[in-house]
């Protein structure tokens, strides 16, 4: 369990501090552990970051989808696999969706 943390910790690390040389102020959100929430805070997403080689997609996005509820912004996945980019997910609903589409 340990190992996994400091796994997480440091692909948070990693994914902000891409963010931040793209000009994007944010911070680690270090009281997740203790009282769950999200991963990255000042940002307008619920982040949830994974950096892992085999994902569990629909847990990974039940926990996205909890996190944002609770925070009551709108959810977000980052994920990245060994050699390759981060890619980012924004989780909507089929309603928040439709209404999105109906918008643009």
């Amino acid at each position: 369990m340990v190992n996994a943390r400091r796994k997480g910790a440091a692909a948070e690390n990693e994914f902000k501090n891409e963010l931040k040389a793209r000009g994007v102020d944010c911070e680690r959100n270090l009281s997740q552990t203790r009282d769950g929430g999200h991963d990255i805070d000042d940002l307008p997403f619920a982040l949830e970051i994974k950096r892992q080689e085999r994902m569990d997609f629909p847990a990974c996005i039940r926990q996205t989808k909890e996190q944002a509820e609770l925070s009551g912004k709108q959810g977000a996945l980052a994920w990245r696999r060994n050699r390759e980019k981060w890619t980012i997910a924004v989780i909507y609903t089929i309603d928040e969706f439709a209404e999105l589409c109906k918008r643009i």
